[in-house]
């Protein structure tokens, strides 16, 4: 059973899970300051825009390839590294869509394995794997 998605208005090509949902409303880091939600806001444009083609992302290197079908987003702000885990969720190649999927503050390089867990929970959730 599917549960429900989000999706901001400006970024058609976007949607995201209850779990981004409630970290871009509720993280303090992000709700109390505007400079923290212009940086997510760029990243999602881009990707909402230009998708994986990091070639036109303004900066390139936030987005990266991880496994099987899955994307990293990472967006740093005032000390704090945000990563957004996603795939793509439309067979579409023109105005592909894209579901965020698990969103954190990252503390490591490496992804672990409890937040594999989780975000993979989500996506089999939302019948994204």
């Amino acid at each position: 059973m599917t549960k429900k998605l989000y999706r901001l208005p400006m970024f058609p090509n976007l949607v995201h899970t209850q779990q981004v949902e409630d970290v871009l409303s509720t993280h303090p880091a992000i709700i109390h300051n505007q400079a923290c939600q212009q940086k997510l806001a760029e990243v999602m444009k881009d990707l909402n825009d230009f998708g994986v083609d990091k070639e036109f992302h303004r900066n390139p290197s936030n987005i990266k390839s991880l496994k099987k079908g899955w994307w990293e987003i990472r967006v740093k702000h005032q000390g704090i590294f945000w990563r957004i885990l996603f795939r793509k969720v439309s067979p579409e190649k023109d105005n592909a869509e894209y579901g965020l999927i698990f969103m954190y503050p990252k503390k490591d390089n490496q992804i672990p394995k409890s937040v594999w867990k989780s975000a993979s929970r989500n996506a089999k959730g939302e019948g994204w794997l």
